[in-house]
């Protein structure tokens, strides 16, 4: 599955939060913001235990989430080697980690 909804997360975390520890691999899972409403504010983050990554945002449709067809936009920050934290409005469909090395740990709330 490369989606998840983040009305489904199942990790366990109270509320609407997910994360994700990326060690392998490049591209992380797609988190569907299917309950963000328009005053909503996600919360992300980015904590970097070694190596470097950034953060992808589409605001195409879900169905081009669901199908990975949608096209990630990097974050601002580009990629890191550092811990960093961001704000987005309600327009973002999805969100994603992007692990470029090393492990990098990926939250988001709302």
């Amino acid at each position: 599955m490369a989606y998840i909804n983040l009305s489904d997360q199942s990790n366990e975390l109270p509320g609407r939060r997910y994360q994700e520890t990326l060690s392998a691999g490049t591209n992380g899972t797609w988190l569907i913001l299917d309950t963000m409403g328009k005053d909503d504010t996600l919360t992300v983050s980015l904590s970097i235990t070694s190596g470097t990554g950034s953060i992808e945002f589409t605001n195409e449709d879900i169905d081009s989430v669901k199908n990975d067809t949608a096209t990630g936009k990097t974050w601002p920050d580009g990629t890191v080697n550092e811990t960093k934290y961001r704000c987005a409005a309600s327009t973002i469909t999805a969100v994603r980690p992007v692990r470029a090395t090393g492990t990098i740990k990926f939250s988001a709330s709302l």
